[in-house]
């Protein structure tokens, strides 16, 4: 059985493409690949409906949810907030409400086709996400 780790690996970031307004976006880990998750980012430009909303981060692989940050604040109409998932996040929230830090837990590691995907509750059809990112150290299994 090869190493869950081979070599060194490497850092890599990656940004999603333009997500349509009401959905959610993903990224999937490649074959042969190891992801251990850093760092994630996203802004959400809510529309005017009236309801709250909790940005929320699913890493799971065969439909099932093995971790799933959550922001301890909830958004509004008409509110536009950064949220920034991270190992050590920075408490900027205190500060300002236009940004929020959310705690990820270390040593997550995403095989194969398992996924990171964002889950915002009660998401509208105006709901934009926007300018979604994450960090991974990336391993790529010898086929």
């Amino acid at each position: 059985m090869p190493p869950l780790f081979p070599g060194s690996g490497a850092l890599k970031g990656i940004v999603h493409g333009a997500i349509a307004a009401g959905a959610n976006g993903a990224f999937i880990v490649p074959t042969h690949a190891r992801w251990h998750l850093i760092a994630a980012r996203l802004v959400l430009d809510c529309d005017a409906t009236v309801s709250t909303r909790r940005c929320i981060l699913n890493c799971y692989a065969s439909n099932l949810v093995y971790f799933r940050p959550s922001s301890l604040i909830t958004q509004v109409a008409s509110q536009t907030i950064t949220y920034w998932f991270s190992i050590n996040p920075v408490d900027r929230a205190l500060a300002e409400f236009s940004e929020a830090p959310v705690a990820l837990a270390d040593h997550i590691i995403l095989r194969d086709t398992a996924s990171i995907r964002s889950d915002i509750s009660n998401l509208q059809a105006g709901d934009q996400i926007m300018d979604f990112r994450i960090l991974v150290h990336e391993w790529i299994e010898p086929e």
